[in-house]
């Protein structure tokens, strides 16, 4: 009896010191891999815990605020008109991420008149326990980085246009936002466009920020911290308040550009003049008006181009017109619309007719969109389609009527 206890006893006793060994093993792996520093180089020497301290007080008017993401482990500034929501990945939010799993995706944009979050700019937070991260761009794997923990070197490859994926070599590291981690450029894409710029948190951690509006988000990716201050060393207070500067001083004139983008139309023969965009505040469409760069006007004193219910007849309308009646500023409108698709493209004529003075006054727009929102697939742009679809009448048919109602006859 004694016997098979002392045996029973050395079998618990192994089993125990084997449980022991195997946690000590996560444990040393969990350890190693949270504490492995992803950045090869100190970007800027100081104390980090004071700049993370004193990056409260930069931008200390309401020009800027500070958005913390404890959780995931960093922060960045945004505009203070500016709003930040937080959604999950679904099919109105395609990620251009391969190997790592996008846990949520923050919004940030401007608020709209429905209290919706304007998308202009995506972050994409990425866990990939794979340590790899591969940027997609929606056409094929383009640019992949993992990081080398025994030599402590990021490394990239990628693919040539015969779709093989090239050999590894060493990730050009010297691009840093202010708070010393790296940014890694998207798929080759123009770094002043600010698309798909990844920063790494940690080996496996990433943050991953989309321009998918008018702003470049370049500036914004130049503000990102991590909240943990032995991930990476931050640049002196005074140049990360500086580059916080340049962030918003970069969107304040965008907006401003975009506000100042009305031009006036005037005929002095028939005598009339109105106000016309000269594109719209979404890069999802665009005003294609020709040569003269205004909106087409046609002005007749017969009815020769226009049908009996005093709608222009188009004689180039590439599909059977619609037509209906509108009336904007207490002036008669006969609108008559077509549209023309191909190659993914969408073109669609919108002509307003009214009669003034035994004057026929025909105002027409061309609009360019997307044929819808699949040639997006698989790119974050796509959200920002969907959006632009969803509002469509916000974005462009209330700014062609906001130009109808400035039309102001002068004689």
């Amino acid at each position: 009896m004694k016997k098979s206890q002392k045996g029973f006893v050395g079998i618990l006793v192994s089993i125990i010191v084997v449980l022991f060994v195997i946690i000590g093993i996560v444990y040393f792996y969990n350890i190693s891999n949270s504490s492995i520093p992803i950045t090869n180089q100190d970007v800027a020497s100081g104390t980090s815990t004071d700049q993370q301290n004193q990056t409260s007080t930069i931008a200390s008017t309401s020009s800027a605020k500070q958005y913390t993401d404890a959780d995931f482990g960093f922060s960045f500034w945004y505009p203070s008109d500016w709003q930040v929501s937080e959604i999950s990945p679904s099919t109105d939010t395609d990620s251009n991420i391969q190997t790592g799993k996008v846990m949520s995706i923050l919004v940030l944009g401007e608020k709209d008149t429905k209290g919706n979050t304007k998308p202009e700019i995506y972050i994409q937070k990425v866990h990939s326990s794979s340590m790899i991260i591969t940027d997609t761009f929606g056409i094929s794997p383009n640019q992949t980085y993992f990081f080398n923990s025994k030599t402590h070197t990021w490394m990239t490859s990628g693919y040539d246009s015969n779709g093989k994926l090239s050999a590894s070599t060493t990730a050009n590291v010297s691009v840093n936002t202010m708070g010393g981690l790296h940014i890694f450029g998207s798929s080759g894409q123009d770094s002043t466009y600010g698309r798909g710029e990844i920063v790494p948190l940690s080996a496996d951690n990433f943050v991953v920020v989309n321009n998918i509006g008018v702003f470049d988000a370049n500036f914004l990716t130049n503000t990102i911290l991590a909240t943990d201050p032995s991930v990476a060393t931050p640049i002196s207070f005074d140049g990360q308040n500086k580059i916080v500067q340049q962030e918003l001083n970069s969107f304040t004139q965008t907006k401003q550009a975009s506000s100042e983008l009305w031009k006036t139309y005037v005929d002095s023969n028939v005598g009339f003049s109105f106000q016309y965009p000269n594109k719209f505040y979404s890069d999802m469409a665009s005003l294609n008006y020709g040569q003269s760069g205004t909106p087409e006007v046609f002005t007749t004193s017969t009815s020769t181009s226009i049908g009996t219910n005093g709608c222009y007849v188009s004689p180039n309308a590439p599909m059977p017109e619609k037509n209906s009646s509108v009336t904007l500023n207490n002036v008669n409108f006969c609108l008559s619309s077509s549209s023309d698709a191909g190659m993914s493209q969408l073109y669609t004529n919108y002509y307003y007719t009214t009669h003034q003075k035994g004057n026929y006054i025909t105002i027409g727009y061309l609009v360019h969109t997307s044929n819808g929102c699949g040639v997006y697939s698989g790119d974050p742009i796509a959200a920002s389609c969907n959006y632009f679809f969803k509002n469509y009448s916000d974005i462009v048919t209330k700014n062609i009527e906001k130009s109808l109602e400035s039309l102001i006859f002068t004689k």
